[in-house]
Order: structure tokens, then C-alpha cells, then sequence
């Protein structure tokens, strides 16, 4: 489906004039479920290159269970946010609310860690350190955060789950 429209909010308020589900929002961009497959989740960001730059690394790296699974990232062109896209994604369910605190706290543990600072949770050189004694998938989900530490925006809203496996949608701003 192709919606025209001329602004960034304008495009929001005719899908859901369309009817098409609103699902959340964060600070650059709205969640909506796709309006013929439930199971794809319909990011509309409004420009920030951070995430673009996560959802092309998630898109490389499309067997790692930690990430979400994005299908398509495409550019929209609306008069006030040039740098609009939106992210063909699959959909995934709340984490429960003890997660990403078990998580955090179970690496900081593990690996004898410090809290650095609460959105990147570690420095650099404590991700290095959670890298090299991980799974292979979790180390390279811990070497890109290592690479952004000030970039790094993990908490509770940027993590969901794909069945029982936590997924980090979105650990950028």
C-alpha cells in the first residue's frame, strides 16, 4: 500500500484514517501492524540515521537470534522530514517487565562488571570483555554496542521477545 502524503504527521493520521493498527512510538518514529500480515510490524521513522545504520547491520546478521528480523527499509518522501523510511519488520510481543533487568544484571555478574552508565549499561572495554566470553551471536550483538558505547540507548522499551528469545529492537539514539 502507498499512502501520499505531505508531512510526517500527515502520513500517520491517514493510515490511521486507512485503519491500519497502531501498535507504539518512540522519540523518532511510530509502530503500526501491516495492514495485510499481522506478523510484520511497520516502523515510520522520521530521520535518524542511528537506527538506519542498526536495521542495515540487522539485516546483514539476519541469523542472530538477539535482533529483530527486518525485512525492507524503504525511503519515504514527505515535504518536512526528508530523511523519512519506514522498516518492514516482524512483529514481536512485549518483553515481560523483569527482563532487561535479569539480562543486564545477569552479564554484569557474569563478567564481573561495573555499571557504567545506565543506557550503555558497560564501557567499551566491558563490552570487548562480554564479547569475547559469549556465544557467538551475542558477541556480535555486544562488539556493535562496544562500537556505538555513545550511541547506546538500552532499556526496558528497546527490548521485546520472539517466543522466548529477547530481541533488542531498537538500542540506538
Amino acid at each position: 500500500m502507498r499512502v501520499l502524503a505531505e508531512t510526517f504527521l500527515g502520513y500517520q493520521r491517514r493510515l490511521r484514517e486507512l485503519g491500519v493498527t497502531f501498535l507504539g512510538e518512540g522519540s523518532f518514529g511510530t509502530v503500526y501492524e501491516h495492514p495485510t500480515n499481522p506478523k510484520v510490524a511497520v516502523k515510520i521513522v522520521r530521520s535518524d540515521t542511528l537506527y538506519l545504520r542498526y536495521a542495515e547491520f540487522c539485516i546483514r546478521h539476519t541469523k542472530n537470534p538477539w535482533l529483530p528480523r527486518i525485512h525492507e527499509v524503504t525511503p519515504l518522501k514527505l515535504k518536512d522530514a526528508p530523511k523519512a523510511y519506514s522498516v518492514f519488520m516482524e512483529r514481536l510481543k512485549p518483553a515481560a517487565p523483569g527482563d532487561f533487568t535479569a539480562l543486564r544484571d545477569g552479564l554484569r555478574t557474569k563478567f564481573k562488571l561495573t555499571l557504567w552508565t545506565e543506557p550503555q549499561w558497560f564501557s567499551k572495554d566491558g563490552w570487548k570483555l562480554v564479547a569475547r566470553g559469549s556465544d557467538p551471536a551475542f558477541a556480535q550483538l555486544a562488539n556493535y554496542f562496544a562500537d556505538q558505547i555513545n550511541r547506546a540507548d538500552l532499556n526496558s522499551n528497546n527490548i521485546m521477545h520472539r517466543g522466548s528469545q529477547i530481541v533488542f529492537t531498537d538500542p540506538v539514539a
